[in-house]
């Protein structure tokens, strides 16, 4: 199936600003770098703009954890408020780190949350949006992000 599409220009690659939350009964979430690109999915045969963040933690115990949210908007969302049950937007919260020498991955989709975009502009590249996420983990526990905010002007380079 042949798709074609139209996108700006960027203008600030790569993309500056900040990302951050608080995750419920962890340690609070800053962004050390991230991606924000239009990214096309195979599997759907869609584009999307997509915020990938990573943050490395060292534990009280000594542990390094990787640690990284990322969101998922339709390429065509503009600003307002969205619900993750809308399908507009997605996210997710995970953590990586080294076990038994195995890499040990958990990850926390959102099952229902709200995202406030205020700012979404292509033509400036100028994103800033606000969101809170509940996710039901696999142990049956509830991963809660609340008070995200995001800060972005530019964009990465798209992905494919």
């Amino acid at each position: 199936m042949f798709t074609e599409y139209t996108l700006a220009l960027i203008k600030k690659n790569p993309p500056q600003g900040s990302v951050n939350a608080n995750v419920v009964n962890d340690q609070h979430f800053e962004a050390d770098t991230f991606n924000f690109n239009h990214d096309y999915l195979a599997t759907d045969g869609k584009l999307y703009l997509t915020l990938n963040t990573l943050q490395t933690s060292v534990y009280p115990d000594g542990k390094k954890i990787y640690r990284g949210i990322e969101i998922v908007f339709d390429a065509d969302i503009t600003w307002g408020i969205h619900k993750i049950a809308d399908r507009k937007v997605c996210a997710a919260f995970w953590k990586m780190w080294k076990e038994n020498g195995t890499f040990r991955v958990e990850t926390f989709r959102a099952d229902k949350g709200v995202f406030h975009l205020m700012t979404f502009d292509h033509d400036t590249e100028q994103y800033k949006g606000y969101f809170n996420f509940t996710s039901l983990g696999d142990d049956k526990t509830t991963k809660s992000i609340e008070d995200g905010e995001f800060i972005i002007e530019g964009r990465s380079d798209i992905a494919i």
